[in-house]
């Protein structure tokens, strides 16, 4: 059975009694890479599906990708569940009189989540992969399984340095990926508070040098220069300064 979601998103359920059961869903937000100022799919995205063994959950906006997928079931037989999300957008940086020469720069992306499960073979996988006017950075950030942790340890930054052109309009890609298995027990894979864009930053020129009075513009509206922190990370922010000020008085 095929269950199709509106802003361009889809989810999976399949099911078999006897010896594979599975619950997944993909989707995705983007604009073409002809225009600037087109925008063909809207945002943000949220797509859920489930069903007696499991769930998978996905939110995707410009800027952040959302995924938790789990399983769990007391019968002899494997099980899996998997949520993809993934975003594009055209993006372009201006500086005063460098339109039209090259520079370059390096963006950034913060991923954190976490695996857990129990039962005798239960396996969590997520990886993502950023790119940036063609230049890509992929990670597998790690495989914590009854066979024994691998991978790279999360929380984690990707970085993707990259060169462009200023005054003219390049890609971003964000792909993100979760999925879940086991046989006999239950496992999840949870990256809800995972993906978000960190910004861009040490803008240079085509000679090296710093570029500090830069602005962006993107096709999304999003601002990927300078991205708003989210609430946990402002609130942080707060009690760092409010501790400076009482250290200070």
């Amino acid at each position: 059975m095929k269950m199709r979601f509106g802003l361009g998103g889809s989810a999976w359920l399949v099911l078999a009694a006897t010896t594979v059961a599975q619950v997944g869903l993909t989707g995705s937000v983007g604009v073409p890479t002809t225009s600037l100022s087109d925008q063909s799919a809207a945002a943000p995205l949220v797509l859920s599906v489930s069903d007696e063994y499991g769930h998978a959950r996905l939110s995707l906006d410009y800027g952040e990708v959302r995924l938790f997928a789990d399983v769990a079931h007391s019968v002899a037989f494997n099980l899996g569940s998997t949520s993809e999300g993934t975003y594009n957008d055209l993006a372009t940086i201006h500086a005063p009189g460098l339109a039209g020469t090259s520079g370059t720069a390096t963006a950034h992306v913060w991923f954190e989540g976490a695996f857990g499960g129990s039962g005798p073979t239960w396996q969590a996988t997520f990886s993502t992969s950023v790119y940036v006017n063609g230049v890509g950075e992929h990670r597998f950030s790690g495989d914590s399984s009854a066979f024994g942790p691998t991978g790279e340890p999360l929380p984690m930054m990707v970085d993707v340095f990259f060169a462009f052109t200023y005054g003219s309009p390049f890609g971003i890609t964000v792909l993100q990926s979760a999925g879940v298995s086991s046989n006999e027990g239950s496992v999840f894979a949870d990256f809800e508070s995972t993906a978000r864009w960190e910004g861009i930053t040490d803008l240079r020129d085509g000679g090296g040098n710093l570029v500090t009075n830069a602005t962006l513009e993107s096709a999304s509206g999003a601002d990927y220069l300078n991205p708003v922190p989210e609430p946990t990370t402002l609130t942080v922010l707060f009690l760092g300064v409010a501790l400076a000020l009482r250290r200070r008085a």
